[in-house]
């Protein structure tokens, strides 16, 4: 098995072929309509299927620790973020649509994004969900 999947991706294989359908288990739909990413947003059942579970992911607790001096570790509700991830990302979005909201854009995109902006120390004040077809991670050194 272990051979075949080393030399199914040693290769280019175009997505659409008999071979990569049977291995990825797709099935041609009954209409023979393709779906495709654009076309699956007029879809309701994929649109609904995104919002049911952005929306479960919007409810779930955020939990910051810190490290104890013991290696342990508890939870740390001083931390400058704790807000910002239990109440509000911003004056106008409240913690649990910001979290819904960057759920949404990752499985849309595959990215969420925020700009995370900073008091004078450094702290978390804010964070503001960036749409994720214009951003892009940079990794810097500093």
């Amino acid at each position: 098995m272990f051979g075949f999947i080393k030399k199914f991706f040693s290769r280019d294989i175009d997505i659409q072929s008999k071979e990569a359908i049977e291995w990825f288990g797709a099935v041609p739909s009954a209409s023979g309509v393709r779906v495709n990413y654009n076309s699956a947003f007029s879809l309701a059942p994929f649109l609904r299927g995104v919002d049911l579970i952005a929306s479960k992911a919007g409810t779930i607790d955020t939990v910051l620790y810190r490290y104890t001096s013991n290696g342990g570790k508890e939870r740390d509700t001083t931390h400058p973020a704790y807000n910002l991830l239990k109440k509000r990302f911003n004056p106008w979005l409240s913690s649990y649509h910001g979290k819904q909201l960057l759920v949404k854009d990752a499985l849309w995109s595959g990215n969420g994004y925020c700009l995370i902006v900073r008091n004078p120390l450094g702290d978390p004040q804010e964070l503001i969900p960036l749409d994720p077809s214009n951003t892009y991670p940079v990794v810097s050194r500093d």
